[in-house]
């Protein structure tokens, strides 16, 4: 597999209560285990939370050929508000001022001796 994380070395999966803490808690010190679950309300439903979901005709037939794997800027071009915030003018602006704020830092870093920026008819705009 060559990814980004492909290099690093496995890690071992910590069980979920470690991940919440719960061994931080000090649920012995509560005394949790004197108590028993039915005193501490574990056999108890969560008020307020609502039942799981159940899956519908469309959801229950989703599979993995369904994902369809976007290369290159394919991505950007379909969803261009994932990376930009919007197709709007804020939206285009921000990325305008993004790309110009980069090359800034590429000749402030010595890897260019200038920053051409041309404004053309149509609104096309070239760093």
């Amino acid at each position: 597999m060559n990814d980004l994380f492909s290099a690093l070395p496995p890690s071992p999966r910590k069980p979920a209560a470690d991940k919440l803490g719960a061994d931080k808690l000090g649920a012995d010190k509560l005394g949790a285990d004197k108590l028993g679950a039915d005193k501490l309300g574990a056999d108890k439903p969560v008020a307020g939370k609502p039942p799981a979901a159940k899956a519908t005709g469309g959801e229950a037939d989703y599979s993995a050929r369904d994902i369809e794997v976007l290369e290159g800027l394919e991505p950007v071009r379909r969803h261009p508000g994932m990376y930009i915030g919007g197709t709007d003018d804020a939206a285009l602006h921000h990325l305008a001022a993004e790309i110009l704020d980069n090359a800034m830092d590429e000749a402030v870093a010595g890897h260019a001796s200038a920053i051409e920026v041309t404004l053309a008819t149509g609104n096309f705009l070239t760093i």
